[in-house]
């Protein structure tokens, strides 16, 4: 019987023995991380655990910093960054530092979250966020991100866990962090209004209908994960083609009243093997013109038309133009003219009129070709003429004289009567008659008859 019972001892001696040796071995022990934030109108809200939810809901009140610290590991350590409004992506902090910023109003976007320590292989960290206009978000884990970026939206609110190294996450892991998609943004200089507001992807800068110019323009990639720039310059009145500027610089003109007539744009770098960039302008007298892409002319030359608005637009490389790509730039080219061969013919003898109690005589007849509208093909002829009274009677005779444009095939193609003013004797006069309008090419010559 003593046998039995030393036995019975021996092995629950044993038995017992075993337990402490099971939980030193045990790979996690019991771990909690705590963490507060500050609010805005709030200040610091007190310490919560494991999954509460630090941050107000419904409020629309952005947290401004936060400190997050982890207990019952000593060797399992937390660090943590921000991403701050107008400041970007903090440094790591770690162990109930603050992260974010104090009595500066400045709202937190993003946070990542990451263990150290020798122990931090035995665990993961998980984090959720509320953020602005997207309620919550799901869960990031050991380091990624976890908020928006690029929208400028507030976090309103955070929850965190800590648990045993490749144990399921606390809810779904699809959407944790939000990045606003790559864009163009622009502003336009206007007359009488000054620089307008920032516009993005596709909306319109300036004005329709109120007949002002643009003077200027500056256009910036945002959010482009990849490296390039986008590239651009105007055509300005009185200047012609500006110089290239490139990422937000202004081209065109500030404070010169000068219109913009058009304008090229293009990428550069990696941004361009990836993207296209469409432009289309609303031009004066024209309207909203076609599309034009990648550096191509978009506007008008050689009218003197002013750009009154713009749109821009970033495409994924080869996707479909916004809208039709017909009459995006308009360039006027003058006609090849060919000026006419002209002589003049003016009798020998002085050649004299009556005009009601004047005797004139004309002495001396020249003309000048130009083009009165710069579309014309043909150019047109004005004739000026000279003359003196030598005498005055008293009859009453009104007289007057022909001016004949004459072709080489002696074919009188034009004849002007003329009347010349009365004059008192000894006055002299030159004026410029009616011109020979829209004279094709030729030879031709000038006469002056008398009106008999």
């Amino acid at each position: 019987m003593k046998r039995k019972i030393v036995v019975l001892l021996v092995c629950f001696v044993m038995a017992l023995g075993m337990v402490p040796a099971t939980i030193v071995s045990a790979t996690t022990q019991a771990v909690s991380v705590s963490y507060q934030t500050h609010v805005q109108d709030i200040g610091w809200q007190g310490f919560v655990s494991d999954g509460a939810i630090s941050g107000t809901s419904g409020q629309s009140k952005r947290l401004e910093g936060i400190e997050i610290q982890v207990f019952g590991d000593s060797n399992l350590d937390i660090s943590y960054s921000t991403h701050v409004q107008d400041i970007g992506w903090q440094g790591f902090v770690s162990n109930g530092a603050m992260s974010g910023t104090a009595g500066q109003s400045k709202r937190l976007e993003a946070i990542k979250i990451q263990l150290t320590g020798t122990d931090a292989s035995l665990y993961d960290v998980y984090y959720c966020v509320h953020a602005q206009n997207f309620g919550w978000l799901d869960w990031a884990k050991n380091g990624d991100p976890s908020g928006t970026a690029s929208f400028g939206y507030r976090l309103e609110a955070i929850k965190i866990v800590l648990v045993p190294k490749g144990s399921a996450a606390p809810g779904s892991t699809v959407r944790a962090f939000v990045q606003a998609p790559p864009t163009v943004s622009y502003q336009t200089h206007v007359q009488d209004y000054g620089w307008q507001g920032l516009v993005t992807n596709g909306a319109t800068s300036g004005t329709s209908g109120e007949s002002k110019r643009l003077e200027g323009i500056c256009i910036s990639l945002c959010n482009m994960p990849i490296s390039g720039s986008i590239t651009y310059r105007t055509h300005v009145q009185d200047y012609g083609w500006m110089s290239w500027v490139s990422d937000g610089a202004m081209s065109g003109t500030s404070g010169q009243s000068k219109r913009l007539e058009a304008i090229e744009i293009k990428l550069t770098g990696d941004v361009a093997n990836n993207y296209d960039i469409y432009y289309r302008v609303h031009a004066q007298n024209i309207g909203w013109m076609g599309w034009a892409k990648n550096g191509a002319s978009a506007g008008t030359a050689g009218y003197g038309y002013r750009l009154e608005a713009i749109e821009i637009k970033l495409v994924p490389k080869g996707g479909a133009a916004p809208g039709t790509t017909a009459g995006a730039f308009v360039k006027y080219i003058a006609p090849d003219i060919i000026t006419p061969t002209i002589s003049l013919y003016v009798p020998a003898t002085p050649f004299t009129y009556t005009s009601y109690s004047s005797t004139a005589t004309i002495t001396n007849m020249s003309y000048r070709i130009y083009n009165r509208y710069s579309w014309e093909t043909n150019p047109s002829i004005e004739i000026t003429f000279s003359g003196k009274c030598l005498s005055t009677n008293y009859g009453s005779t009104y007289s007057s004289f022909y001016l004949q444009l004459i072709n080489s095939a002696d074919q009188v193609v034009e004849s002007i009567l003329c009347i010349p003013p009365p004059l008192g004797a000894g006055q002299s006069w030159s004026e410029e008659l009616e011109y020979f309008s829209d004279v094709a090419p030729g030879t031709y010559t000038i006469k002056l008859l008398e009106d008999n």
